[in-house]
């Protein structure tokens, strides 16, 4: 733990010469504050998408215009998330995956099903 703190990040990012991260996953595109990414045309696939740090990564995919697939066990959890996330982003290419199994072994059907 001794390698990976916030007081030791928050000690070298003052050496960068831009700031790394932006201070919202929600900054879009364009608007201030924002880390110039863009990820449009793009598909970006987060498991674990209605909470935590996985909706921090689908907030921050959505908002830099990529086409998201939230992959999700509860419907009403991930229709929430998705709601807020469009809301935040203004972006309308989320989309929800309900997975019930491990995702290691529904990987290749999604991949085949949904994304190609």
């Amino acid at each position: 733990k001794r390698h990976f703190t916030k007081t030791g990040y928050q000690k070298h990012v003052k050496g960068y010469y831009t700031t790394p991260v932006q201070q919202k996953a929600f900054i879009c595109r364009g608007e201030d504050g924002a880390d110039n990414v863009d990820l449009e045309g793009k598909v970006v696939v987060v498991t674990g998408a209605n909470s935590g740090l996985g909706k921090e990564i689908a907030t921050y995919a959505a908002a830099k215009g990529a086409t998201l697939y939230m992959l999700c066990r509860s419907k009403e959890r991930a229709e929430a998330a998705r709601d807020e996330i469009v809301q935040e982003t203004k972006n309308e290419n989320v989309n929800i995956l309900l997975v019930r199994f491990f995702v290691c072994f529904q990987t290749p059907f999604l991949v085949n099903g949904y994304c190609m």
